[in-house]
C-alpha cells in the first residue's frame, strides 16, 4: 500500500469511528429523552405539553410577533 492510500484508509477508518461515536451518543440522548418524557407524564398531560412547546419554538422563532398575535387573535375569535 503506498502512503496516499494508507493516508486514505486511516482518513475513512477515523471518520467512521468518529460517527459511530457519534450515532451512539444520539441513541443514549433518544433514551435519556423518552425516559424524561416517561417521568413528565405522570405530572404533565403529554400531549398538551408537546403542542405547548411546538407553540412556543414557533412563536420564538417567529420574526414579526405583532404580526403572529394578530393572526392568532382572528384565528382564535373565528373557531
Amino acid at each position: 500500500m503506498t502512503n496516499t492510500n494508507n493516508d486514505f484508509e486511516s482518513t475513512v477508518k477515523e471518520f467512521v469511528e468518529k460517527l459511530s461515536t457519534i450515532e451512539n451518543e444520539m441513541e443514549v440522548l433518544r433514551l435519556d429523552r423518552s425516559e424524561l418524557f416517561g417521568e413528565m407524564k405522570a405530572k404533565l398531560d403529554p400531549r398538551s405539553f408537546r403542542a405547548a412547546l411546538k407553540i412556543h419554538n414557533l412563536q420564538k422563532s417567529t420574526p414579526d410577533q405583532t404580526s403572529l398575535a394578530s393572526i392568532l387573535e382572528v384565528l382564535e375569535t373565528t373557531e
